[in-house]
């Protein structure tokens, strides 16, 4: 890269600033200076000024002749806010192009035209946005693969003296699909686009190593990260020498001469720029940039970084659930950041695939960044194409209940070293289109964190259809008949197995036939809540069912104050409750983001060799008595027939709701000021709590797709005398009761029918040793916090008051945000209930 050095600030004042390089620029090179600005640019003695600007963007080249730092003034001019980037860049044959491209426009937002690299072409860019009446809402700069962040800098102004913003980025590869800015401001904008040079590769002077930065990675405020390039030589010479050096941002470096140095990080958040210089032994050298965001929590720092666009890693309909002829699941589904992750692939024809790895979160709204690219070798697509038809985990009932746990591992990937906990996708892209996501949890045991987040990856199991690639995909059994979705056919699978391809996304697919499960996979009520946890900054990390059901005594929860299970969590295992329960004794706050939660007891077999059992069994015994001759209790865990086999332990003991009503069904939560259901710290900082009469109603679809109530008097049927009675010091912050039609339980788990239903939002004590415990006895309690949920049935159900609540929530559970969003109030912890 032609980057030699730059420097990067802001104005805010009528002082001019100069500015300087703070090393000897080299004979032959040029200086390119953006200003985002009402400014005058002097030009220093030795150098010529070539001038080229647009409105608010001044665009400046500079010829210099000899050695020697140069100095530039700027002098605000009436409007007195500016935003500058000078960068140094190294001789060649350079086109400065007068690429100007600008639209004015009179609303809040504006988009540039695309500026796309030619193949054979780099550029760099400048961007600038500018507009009255408040700072942007958000950054300028909007980049997809292909370019690295070299500043994005903002100033603010006022009614008479604009606010800018300004971003500077280089292309890293040529060719890239098109860059395009864009700005959302208070009022008026301007938005355009610059390209500031542009450079052929590999024009002129000797050969040049070939040079590939290492990933953008977060880092604490004050912390260490390594940072790495690799590098090959032109053929017929070596690598001599490396040099780094930071050239923005701040922060330090140690051995700066080897391939992977080490960087830590100032004690304030921000973003910085780290440059290695390669050297070959034939004179040639090359740079590339490794850019390193650090923060208050790791995962404020990683969701700083820009993000993937959702049109690059997501899937689409009618391919949802992936194409039928390549798929994958990770060996053990998640793995420690310590291990590799292994993944066994299956192909049907002879079409090169390759593989990229994605850690999902908020990443600006993009909702996923790119970590890896994984390329298979002749063998391991070999082995793809000869895997063996699955297996049967359920040898007694047809069709099959796919286990894949003789496949080979056809893939690996080695987390780097600072990956941050999270739930990632291994997205599988065939040659001639067509892709298939493999969902992963990367696990940080060591690590100590506010929050543990598990997502229902148990219950996705227990619904998942997957039968063999082609036309089986779908054709395997399930704890449901595979796609019929009848729990109560002879023909039901008793045995699921976690080493399967997930294909349950396929039931949003137009036209396909897989019941409610389009309501039951991790993008409906899971992922929303990702992102909302993600975009504020907190201090998360996460695990899987799978790993619960290894942990029984809940060692894995020593590490967090708080622990948060999401979506359609309808599956537990005995070691999984266990370990939450001895947990909760502990002083662990639980958040139950989820409903039909823990309704099913499972036990499960076939261990690995971290003691998490692979094959996972539920007669479903409440249902005509199945599985009466099981050693272990398999039915659901109210049902009295149980007693002494597990059973007979009603799940809102733990949770503070149970299951009620079935699905789908969608009602509001409502919250009446009779009855102090206000007046609770729950809403606090929000318009309910001002409200002196009347209600509070949440949107249209947050209780759904099924739902709860809170004890036996919380339903008109018989199926209030399996529920245990509430906690004695329950506070109850909602209430809402409603009429519901062939939906409502009226036994321990198996007939529904019609009653009247009460919803209420509780909080309560998790045991002795303090803590809370809030259950929303909903799955779509996600949908209020975040939108990015498919397959709403209709409308936005995104709400400030429940985002505000269950910030409230979370701060009461000592799990506090490090990036607030806005319109979102930092609030004061409140205490629930006496210490213990």
């Amino acid at each position: 890269m032609p980057v030699v050095q730059w420097e990067a600030g802001s104005v805010n004042g009528d002082a001019g600033v100069t500015v300087t390089l703070p090393a000897a620029t080299d004979p032959g090179n040029r200086v390119v200076v953006a200003v985002a600005g009402n400014t005058t640019l002097g030009t220093p003695a030795g150098w010529t000024r070539r001038d080229r600007t647009v409105n608010w963007l001044g665009h400046y080249l500079f010829d210099k002749a000899g050695d020697g730092a140069a100095e530039w003034e700027f002098t605000a001019g009436t409007a007195s806010q500016l935003a500058w980037v000078a960068l140094e860049i190294a001789g060649g044959e350079f086109d400065a192009v007068a690429a100007e491209q600008a639209v004015w426009v009179a609303t809040r937002t504006a988009r540039t035209p695309e500026l796309i690299p030619a193949p054979g072409e780099r550029l760099l860019i400048a961007s600038v946005g500018g507009g009255t009446d408040g700072a942007p809402s958000r950054s300028v700069s909007s980049w997809l693969s292909g370019f690295t962040e070299l500043a994005d800098l903002q100033v603010t102004g006022g009614a008479d003296n604009p606010s800018h913003a300004l971003a500077v980025l280089e292309a890293t590869v040529d060719g890239v699909t098109p860059y395009q800015t864009a700005v959302t401001w208070n009022g008026n904008v301007v938005s355009h686009a610059r390209i500031l040079a542009s450079y052929a590769t590999g024009s002129g002077g000797p050969a040049e190593p070939t040079v590939t930065a290492g990933t953008a990675r977060p880092v604490l405020v004050g912390g260490s990260v390594g940072l790495d390039v690799r590098a090959s030589a032109p053929e017929g010479q070596t690598i001599t020498g490396y040099a780094w050096r930071i050239t923005s941002g701040g922060g330090s470096l140690s051995d700066v001469d080897t391939a992977t140095p080490g960087y830590t990080a100032p004690a304030t958040p921000g973003l910085a720029v780290v440059r290695c210089t390669v050297t070959a032994s034939g004179g040639g050298s090359a740079t590339a940039a490794v850019s390193v965001s650090r923060h208050h929590t790791i995962v404020a720092a990683e969701n700083a970084l820009p993000g993937t666009a959702r049109a690059e890693w997501d899937l689409v309909d009618p391919e949802l659930g992936g194409i039928a002829s390549l798929q994958g699941f990770a060996e053990g589904f998640s793995a420690n950041r310590d291990r590799p992750v292994e993944f066994k692939i299956a192909q049907e024809g002879g079409a090169d695939w390759s593989a990229r790895v994605y850690r999902l979160g908020w990443y600006g709204g993009e909702g996923a960044r790119l970590l890896d690219v994984l390329t298979p070798d002749a063998a391991q697509l070999a082995a793809a194409r000869s895997q063996p038809a699955p297996g049967n985990a359920d040898p007694g009932h047809a069709p099959a209940s796919a286990d894949c746990s003789t496949w080979a591992v056809t893939l690996s990937w080695d987390p780097p070293h600072w990956a941050p906990s999270g739930i990632y996708l291994l997205r599988l892209e065939r040659e001639g289109g067509g892709a298939s996501h493999v969902p992963f949890v990367l696990r940080d045991d060591a690590r100590t964190a506010d929050l543990m987040v598990m997502p229902a990856d148990s219950t996705w199991q227990a619904y998942n259809a997957f039968g063999g690639l082609g036309d089986a995909l779908l054709a395997g059994n399930s704890l449901y008949l595979g796609t019929a979705i009848n729990q109560y056919s002879v023909d039901c699978a008793r045995y699921v197995h976690y080493d399967r391809p997930i294909v349950n996304r396929a039931a949003a697919n137009t036209g396909q036939r897989y019941g409610a499960v389009r309501w039951s996979n991790f993008f409906t009520g899971e992922y929303p809540m990702v992102r909302f946890l993600e975009r504020n900054g907190y201090d998360v990390k996460y695990y899987s069912c799978l790993d619960a059901a290894g942990d029984p005594d809940g060692d894995l929860l020593r590490t967090v104050s708080a622990a948060m299970f999401v979506g359609h969590n309808e599956y537990w295992s005995a070691d999984m409750r266990s370990g939450w329960e001895a947990a909760k004794e502990r002083g662990l706050s639980v958040f139950s983001c989820a409903g039909n939660e823990v309704f099913w007891r499972a036990v499960g077999d076939r261990r690995d060799d971290e003691g998490r059992p692979r094959r996972w069994e539920c007669q479903k015994s409440t249902i005509n008595g199945r599985g009466g001759n099981r050693p272990e209790w398999t039915g659901t865990w109210r049902d009295p027939d149980g007693s002494g086999e597990g059973g007979d332990d009603p799940e809102n003991r733990f949770t503070g709701t149970i299951f009620c009503v079935n699905g789908p069904d969608f009602r509001p939560v409502v919250v009446p000021v009779a009855g102090g259901y206000s007046a609770t710290p729950l809403w606090r900082d929000t318009p309910v709590a001002e409200l002196s009469s009347g209600s509070w109603t949440s949107p249209g679809q947050i209780l759904g797709f099924e739902w709860d109530t809170y004890g036996p008097e919380g339903v008109s049927t018989t199926g209030g005398r399996y529920l245990a009675d509430p906690h004695p010091e329950a506070t109850y912050c909602s209430s809402a009761t409603y009429q519901v039609n062939a939906l409502v339980l009226t036994d321990a788990g198996d007939e529904y029918g019609s009653g009247r239903v009460t919803h209420r939002l509780v909080v309560q004590p998790s045991g002795s040793a303090g803590g809370i415990t809030f259950g929303t006895g909903t799955v779509n309690w996600a949908l209020g916090v975040d939108a990015a949920n498919t397959y709403q049935a209709g409308g936005d159900n995104t709400s400030t008051v429940l985002r505000q609540a269950t910030v409230n929530l979370l701060t009461d559970m000592s799990v506090r945000p490090a990036t607030l969003m806005t319109g979102l109030v930092p609030p004061t912890p409140v205490r629930w209930y006496p210490d213990p």
